[in-house]
């Protein structure tokens, strides 16, 4: 029986490190600051600074898609929350 949850527990221990991994952090750094971006877009008024936003929202966006390339290259698994 002790054999059998060890054997479940070895790919949940797998993916908590790969949780860890700076890639993983980065992509949640930058999840955030689209949150961020997209709060601040919604509150802006001025028209140079709405253009702004957009462009750093198309520049987070960039971003954001090279990570999970880079994350499913490196077979890393994040969680959602």
């Amino acid at each position: 029986m002790e054999l059998a949850l060890k054997m479940i527990a070895l790919p949940q221990e797998k993916t908590k490190k790969q949780e860890e991994s700076p890639l993983a952090e980065e992509i949640r750094e930058v999840s955030r600051l689209l949150s961020c971006n997209e709060a601040w877009f919604r509150l802006e008024t001025d028209e140079d600074l709405i253009e702004a936003c957009i462009y750093e929202s198309r520049a987070l966006r960039a971003r954001y898609r090279y990570l999970l390339r880079m994350a499913r290259e490196q077979n890393v698994h994040i969680s959602p929350f």
